[in-house]
């Protein structure tokens, strides 16, 4: 098996935020609970091969109907290129797409840790699709 040449160095939260929708009717079967997903990719240092990506999920309120919790959270996460001589292309194949799911899933977890102990049941991000296409400075 091929060594992964990409390394998650470390990731931290910007934005935390979840807010218990009062109104919510736990009855009602047509909660509908739409997210908009933002991605960010940066280099941050060329000299230390370090990439910046930045995962936003938050409540897409205007498709989103009896939600429980109205959320938006950002996950930063620093990859460091741990073998620079791997082909570019398949790096920034490697950032574009596990970078994204790898943040999704740090992100998942901090909204079931802040949703279990609202008053409504434990949020879980189901499947998320991830455009291959983010924004890149």
């Amino acid at each position: 098996m091929k060594p992964i040449p990409v390394s998650l160095e470390r990731y931290f939260f910007t934005t935390q935020s979840v807010i218990a929708n009062p109104d919510h009717d736990i009855n009602n079967g047509l909660t509908k609970f739409h997210l908009k997903i933002e991605n960010k990719l940066s280099l941050l240092s060329e000299q230390n091969n370090r990439y910046g990506i930045e995962v936003t999920v938050s409540l897409d309120k205007e498709n989103s109907n009896n939600a429980p919790y109205d959320v938006n959270v950002t996950a930063f996460g620093v990859i460091q290129v741990i073998d620079d001589k791997t082909d570019q292309n398949e790096i920034d194949y490697l950032l574009k797409v596990s970078g994204p799911q790898i943040m999704i899933g740090v992100i998942r977890e901090r909204i079931a840790e802040m949703t279990s102990r609202g008053p409504w049941p434990t949020t879980h991000l189901n499947f998320i699709p991830i455009q291959i296409n983010i924004e890149t400075t």
